[in-house]
């Protein structure tokens, strides 16, 4: 009866294991925002834990000792992450141990220089694994102040099971502490992850809204203004640094006629064009009102201009199929080493160059819009 039960909960570890396995590789794949490794660590410890079992109850008494041994180094990652950071390397050492003193039990078993017996396997884990978690459990309560109860309760289980295992020499109670201490574990990891990814998924929005322009999905002025900051230390890093300044000239116009609704439109369908043209080339942002940046590094002029070329030509397939018509200035030039004593003096001649564009815009449809539309 006894063997049939250790069976059964053996198949359940295994089934749980491959279980965690699974969520590892699923998280891992597709919310990869926080990292999955606890689960892998879980996996890895029911799957060894089970398989000992199983050798031990087919005779495989030996090599089963020592998988069993080096079950638990996996658990020693798990509980590294509830380590306060100062204690990560601790963790480490006792892991990069573990490893070394079960690689040497499993070549002493195999070239026989000494019989491995379940009192000194088992006399060996409590003593290595019970420091180690009292030491963790110990940092957890009185060093970071967790009061996560399920993670205590957790190893207050594996650790009176492997002490009873020690002194009863029971292979039931072992892999009944073992199996409790899976389940329980998982539901703190479980928990602990879906914490870390909500926190991650609001942080990811809050820095998403914090650099993105909202109506564009641009880069806004904040991000601009850091990606300059960035740039201009490392701008002679690069083969060449280009700025393109864009300004919608008749968006006064626009509202004053057909509404800031409209007016938006005409943004949004500028900043797309903007986008589709120079995504791939370089960095594009929203500063203004009406105005707009493109940074380019380490493109030729021909290069520069060919884009350039494709983006007026957009902007005229647009104004044929759309009443209301999107006229743009645009200023731009390359960083000149000697002339230009950082990014901001090129931002300011693009800027200057972009003005006189417009003036010029401005000039030509004076006799069609009021002074003060435009």
């Amino acid at each position: 009866m006894s063997a049939d039960i250790i069976i059964n909960i053996d198949r359940i570890l295994f089934l749980f294991g491959i279980f965690s396995l699974f969520l590892f590789v699923l998280f891992e794949k597709y919310l990869n925002q926080v990292s999955p490794i606890d689960f892998l660590h879980i996996a890895l410890f029911a799957v060894l834990v089970s398989i000992s079992f199983r050798g031990i109850s087919d005779g495989s008494y030996s090599e089963s000792l020592v998988l069993f041994s080096v079950s638990f180094i996996p658990v020693i990652g798990l509980l590294s992450r509830y380590c306060d950071r100062k204690y990560i390397k601790f963790s480490r050492i006792i892991s990069s141990m573990a490893c070394i003193i079960a690689t040497v039990l499993f070549f002493i078993d195999v070239l026989g220089i000494l019989d491995i017996n379940m009192s000194f396997s088992v006399i060996f884990i409590t003593a290595f694994v019970g420091y180690l978690f009292s030491f963790i459990v110990y940092m957890n309560i009185v060093i970071t102040k967790s009061s996560d109860l399920i993670f205590i309760v957790s190893n207050g289980i594996l650790f009176a099971g492997l002490i009873s295992g020690a002194f009863f020499t029971s292979k039931f109670i072992i892999l009944l502490s073992s199996i409790s201490f899976v389940f329980l574990i998982f539901i703190s990891v479980f928990r602990r992850y879906s914490e870390d990814y909500r926190i991650s998924v609001f942080k990811y929005i809050h820095e998403q809204n914090m650099y993105n322009d909202i109506l564009t999905s641009l880069g806004n002025r904040k991000a601009f203004e850091k990606q300059l900051e960035e740039d201009d230390k490392m701008i002679y890093d690069f083969s060449s640094y280009w700025a393109i300044s864009i300004d919608i000239n008749n968006l006064k116009y626009i509202n004053n006629n057909f509404g800031y609704i409209q007016g938006d439109k005409i943004i949004q369908n500028l900043a797309d064009t903007i986008d589709d043209v120079f995504s791939d080339t370089g960095k594009c942002f929203r500063i203004g009102s009406d105005e707009f940046t493109v940074l380019i590094k380490d493109l030729t002029k021909p290069e520069v201009e060919k884009y350039i070329s494709l983006f007026y030509s957009m902007i005229n397939s647009y104004n044929t199929i759309n009443d209301i018509e999107l006229s743009v200035a645009m200023g731009y030039d390359y960083f000149k080493p000697g002339y230009d004593q950082s990014v901001y003096d090129l931002l300011a001649r693009t800027d200057s160059m972009m003005a006189c564009n417009k003036r010029k815009v401005k000039a030509s449809r004076f006799k069609s819009f009021g002074e003060d539309d435009l």
